[in-house]
């Protein structure tokens, strides 16, 4: 049989584009993500439950300039720790780990973490704290297909602040990070897929 051919091929007229949001309702004890679609073509989506609560899987329709969203009631199925993935068209993840209960202890840093779609300018990195201490967030490219992985860097945001920052994609548009928090709880966030011309 003949080798496939190696690398991998740009998909420049492939029209998705799409920003996830998440946050924390803290009277309601709910986790929430949002997804907006910003490209030419509609799109499926499929959330699924980790961890900490039985193995379920919800799915969402997401017209053009339409958006999706959905709540976990992380405190009345898991106690508070909640691990979900948003599944989307061509390798598009989005992951979440954390405990809804942080955000409640006024004396703990408050983190959340998004990503925008900028097309082949690369994806713009928003970090937040909205919490009373210090957020060390760090940030990890993953090892992923078509990715090379392996490189961190770091960045704190005091309480009430904001930083933003640049992730880059593969030649090919592919892109596999994630950001975590050192505030105990397990907080984390991925962002996987492919960015389009």
């Amino acid at each position: 049989m003949p080798a496939p051919e190696s690398g991998d091929r740009p998909a420049n007229a492939i029209g998705y584009r799409f920003t996830t949001t998440s946050w924390t309702d803290t009277t309601t004890n709910r986790f929430w993500f949002k997804v907006v679609n910003n490209g030419t073509l509609g799109a499926g989506f499929t959330a699924y439950t980790v961890n900490y609560r039985t193995y379920q899987a919800w799915n969402y329709t997401c017209p053009t300039a339409g958006s999706a969203s959905d709540y976990f009631s992380a405190l009345t199925y898991g106690g508070g720790p909640y691990d979900i993935d948003l599944h989307g068209p061509d390798g598009y993840l989005r992951g979440f780990t954390g405990d809804v209960r942080t955000w409640t202890n006024t004396s703990k840093a408050h983190p959340e973490a998004s990503v925008a779609d900028n097309g082949r300018l690369g994806l713009t990195l928003t970090l937040t704290n909205q919490g009373t201490a210090p957020a060390t967030f760090t940030i990890g490219r993953n090892v992923a297909t078509g990715a090379s992985g392996g490189s961190t860097s770091t960045a704190t945001v005091a309480p009430g602040g904001t930083w933003t920052g640049t992730l880059t994609a593969t030649p090919a548009g592919h892109y596999d990070y994630t950001v975590t928090a050192n505030v105990g709880d397990g907080f984390g966030r991925r962002f996987a897929g492919r960015l389009y011309a």
